[in-house]
């Protein structure tokens, strides 16, 4: 089959995503089982080129359309495709090849749909609702009034929907006029071969990018609090001196490692010898982050309990007390049952090869029903 990806973001050229991560592996296997895969992606760094090949997938640029697929009476010439994958039906690229691909069947991934209150939430850490700075202004413009009649357009195609959580369903409804079947599609994860030697002294370790939302600072208070524990803050911030202030500050904590951004090899073996992963950002859907966390064993410590995955495998955090989470899952060895519990439910459900091979078979249907 023919497949191409719709994304704003790839995990490669300078921006380092779950999302991404997850839309390169999936893309990655694919061809793997000899199906051709296209990516039309909007590239967030200046070193991302108009064309490039990244894992057997051939990876455009969206903002250099002019040069990549040229006007045709008003369309784009886009790369032949039996199935268009949308990854992010919010944005104007998925719209415009919505448009341009009436003879492609059409599936749209929501993974983290945003209500009123999402933006509440996120505007209490980002402030950018009350500046006059005209980027700002524009943003807001745009998320407010242009998204959402994008979404509703590019959902009004779709011949079938992906969620990844039963909690998205009523969400998806409530912002959405969905006239296509909804497919549970999990999103996967390589479990580890081999057992999973967890490092003698408490570990405790964070992985996402330092955007404001992910409240990296809060991590580091936490270090600060628990002297007896070993803190590893992977990641970075794309902004260097917002990413300069905060290594500034985590230098400061003796217990705090900051390795920046690590390789797959790197960020498995930080997992497989950490006790609990924490997520301490205002908002989040139910993040790549955990799943591969929890394929190694890792309790989850979160302020955010999609479906019940952060209570079921760790700690649900409420009124932002993370040091009593903590506290819970170091007492008794509880993030080793709940890790375990945690690991158990990944092999079953999320377990890469599954997923990807349930991935093939509704792409098959919908191509058979042409």
């Amino acid at each position: 089959m023919r497949i191409c990806f719709v994304n704003t973001e790839i995990f490669a050229f300078g921006y380092y995503g779950g999302y991404g991560r997850l839309n390169r592996v999936i893309g990655r296997e694919l061809v793997k089982r000899g199906h051709q895969v296209n990516v039309i992606v909007m590239p967030r760094q200046a070193e991302q080129p108009p064309v490039a090949q990244l894992d057997g997938m051939t990876v455009y640029g969206f903002d250099r359309t002019l040069k990549t697929f040229l006007f045709s009476n008003g369309k784009f010439r886009l790369p032949e495709a039996d199935i268009i994958e949308i990854w992010d039906p919010n944005s104007l690229i998925a719209y415009l090849v919505t448009r341009a691909t009436p003879h492609s069947k059409h599936i749209v991934d929501i993974a983290d749909p945003w209500d009123k209150q999402d933006f509440k939430d996120v505007d209490t850490v980002e402030h950018k609702r009350k500046s006059m700075n005209p980027r700002d202004v524009a943003q807001r413009f745009y998320m407010d009034r242009i998204r959402p009649r994008l979404a509703q357009k590019v959902i009004h195609k779709a011949d079938a929907f992906f969620y990844e959580a039963d909690y998205l369903l009523p969400k998806m409804r409530s912002l959405y006029s969905l006239k296509a079947d909804c497919v549970f599609m999990p999103h996967a994860v390589e479990i580890p071969a081999g057992p999973v030697n967890k490092a003698p002294r408490p570990t405790v370790c964070f992985l996402a990018r330092w955007d404001a939302v992910k409240r990296v600072e809060r991590f580091f208070q936490l270090a600060g609090r628990f002297p007896e524990a070993d803190f590893i803050a992977m990641g970075w911030a794309h902004d260097k001196e917002k990413d300069r202030q905060y290594r500034e500050e985590g230098s400061r904590i003796p217990n705090l490692a900051m390795p920046g951004f690590v390789s797959e090899e790197e960020k498995r073996n930080i997992l497989e010898k950490s006790w609990v992963m924490v997520n301490t950002s205002i908002h989040e859907g139910l993040p790549q982050s955990f799943i591969e966390s929890s394929a190694c064993r890792c309790a989850i410590m979160a302020g955010v309990n999609p479906d019940n995955y952060t209570s079921n495998y760790g700690c649900y955090v409420e009124n932002d007390d993370y040091e009593s989470g903590l506290s819970y899952l170091l007492g008794n060895n509880r993030w080793k049952e709940k890790g375990e519990a945690g690991y158990a439910y990944v092999k079953e459900t999320r377990e890469l090869n599954s997923v990807v091979e349930k991935r093939i078979s509704v792409y098959e249907r919908l191509v058979k029903n042409k």
